[in-house]
């Protein structure tokens, strides 16, 4: 399948774009079950391919003097990870 991506999907959605991630977390988690369902024997399966999710739990912690950080709370390696933020706000 010339469609199938070479390293896992990963998103992390920031701030107020939490609603417009889950709603493309949920359309790529159905458009690539479809598609399996769709294909009768796939010649290759990626791990993670088929997975209930592909958002990332993460934390955005603050310190006294107003800097942050992000801290992941899983491996990325490896993976293609999207991160989508509302820069302007």
């Amino acid at each position: 399948n010339e469609s199938m991506p070479l390293a896992p999907l990963k998103i992390i959605t920031i701030g107020n774009c939490s609603q417009i991630g889950g709603k493309i977390d949920r359309l790529i988690v159905e458009r690539r079950k479809n598609a399996l369902l769709n294909e009768e024997k796939p010649a290759f399966k990626m791990s993670g391919y088929d997975s209930d999710t592909y958002l990332v739990p993460f934390e955005c912690p603050r310190f006294g003097t107003g800097e942050g950080k992000a801290v992941i709370n899983q491996s990325i390696r490896g993976t293609d990870l999207f991160i989508i933020a509302d820069i302007v706000n």
